[in-house]
């Protein structure tokens, strides 16, 4: 087909990474290869054969093909923003879901959503992710389903930060940051809220 692999400085591609470097051709958009939707840290727990169970028909200029079902396009976009990277994104990535969910809105499963969230391990991120593009979109998502996605009150702070850092043209996160949304127990997420609050940062 005519597509070499780029060279983006790293050579070695086995885990973490989840993707090839991207495949190019003069003249065409790049391919990236994917062998999972996302890294595995973060006790992520994503269910591959249940994509393709959920995937559904489509047709693209003429040819068959898969795409997504819309409750795994938004998990994999919000994923995508807050654990892949950091919530360090264009804000576009931030709209790409509030489009999703204005397309949607009206077949949206989101005690599905809430479901594979929460038996996956991404509800901590899917719920900050949405919770952010509602403040700065404000779709319109139903505030009851929000909260199945389990998720605890440092992940408030979380979305206020991630907020607050979008609005700002989105500069590098602070470390403050990554610890809170790396926090594992109460513990070290109310050593993360205390040395914020002490230092009045």
């Amino acid at each position: 087909m005519g597509y070499l692999g780029a060279s983006d400085g790293t050579s070695d591609r086995r885990p973490p990474y989840h993707h090839l470097p991207p495949m190019e051709k003069d003249g065409c958009a790049p391919i990236d290869l994917h062998h999972a939707l996302t890294q595995s840290f973060g006790g992520l727990r994503i269910d591959l054969g249940g994509l393709w169970q959920r995937a559904r028909p489509i047709q693209i200029c003429g040819a068959s093909a898969l795409c997504l079902s819309p409750e795994d396009l938004l998990l994999h976009l919000t994923l995508h923003v807050s654990h892949g990277h950091g919530f360090q994104v264009p804000i576009r990535s931030l709209y790409d879901i509030a489009a999703v969910l204005d397309r949607h809105r009206d077949s949206l499963n989101w005690t599905q959503v809430a479901a594979l969230a929460n038996r996956e391990g991404s509800s901590r991120y899917v719920y900050c992710t949405l919770r952010v593009v509602d403040r700065l979109f404000s779709p319109s998502m139903p505030n009851e389903e929000l909260e199945r996605l389990t998720h605890s009150e440092a992940d408030r702070e979380v979305v206020d930060l991630a907020s607050r850092y979008i609005e700002a043209g989105a500069p590098p996160m602070p470390l403050l940051y990554r610890n809170l949304v790396d926090g594992t127990t109460w513990g070290d997420r109310f050593e993360v809220l205390r040395r914020r609050l002490c230092s009045g940062n």
